[in-house]
């Protein structure tokens, strides 16, 4: 009797810990597999081996009861999105969810990750908008052949190193792309222009 109470606590802590680390996997289902296959290589055992049945018979028990536990908490998460989300004990019991929290198997901040996650995916965007009116005011830019007095703009100096340079104003032209670079953006054509420019 003493046996079959502790074991039986001892499977049902270990069924509880599958719940509790739910958020992290499927540890109810992963419990539940390794439990039944332990038990079953256990009994196994237990009929073939009757020397060793006292020293199986506790560990057997302790997969059976694991087993029935891991089971039940399985087969209890799929009652709601929270259950499955957080395991049974944690959307039943609210000081779970701070155990499951303190431990750092569940984070609070996931929203706030999420959200993070929203803005820097819209300012991406919104630089990659930037770099093509950019590189269009470039193009507009060239076309009109002519230097910009008092450039302020990163696509107006690239036009004037690039006037300066065609006319042979290479000192002009080596300021004006300096100005440019320091806007520090990430184009590769200025940059290689410059290099032949170097280069010249």
């Amino acid at each position: 009797k003493k046996t079959f109470s502790l074991t039986g606590v001892l499977g049902s802590m270990m069924g509880a810990i599958s719940d509790l680390l739910n958020p992290l996997a499927d540890f109810s289902l992963y419990f539940t597999i390794v439990s039944m296959a332990v038990v079953i290589a256990l009994a196994v055992l237990f009929l073939v081996k009757k020397t060793l049945r006292s020293k199986i018979l506790a560990p057997m028990l302790v997969a059976f009861f694991c087993a029935i536990a891991s089971t039940c908490f399985y087969l209890s998460q799929s009652s709601s999105p929270e259950a499955e989300a957080k395991g049974v004990l944690a959307a039943n019991i609210p000081g779970i969810q701070s155990l499951q929290e303190s431990l750092g198997i569940i984070g609070k901040n996931v929203a706030e990750i999420k959200e993070t996650t929203h803005r820097i995916e819209g300012k991406t965007d919104q630089i990659l908008i930037s770099i093509e009116k950019i590189g269009q005011k470039f193009e507009t830019l060239s076309k009109q052949g002519a230097i910009i007095d008092n450039p302020k703009q990163p696509e107006e100096f690239y036009n004037n190193a690039r006037i300066y340079e065609l006319r042979g104003d290479y000192g002009n032209a080596r300021r004006a792309y300096l100005d440019y670079f320091k806007f520090d953006l990430n184009l590769l054509d200025p940059h290689l222009r410059f290099i032949k420019f170097l280069k010249v």
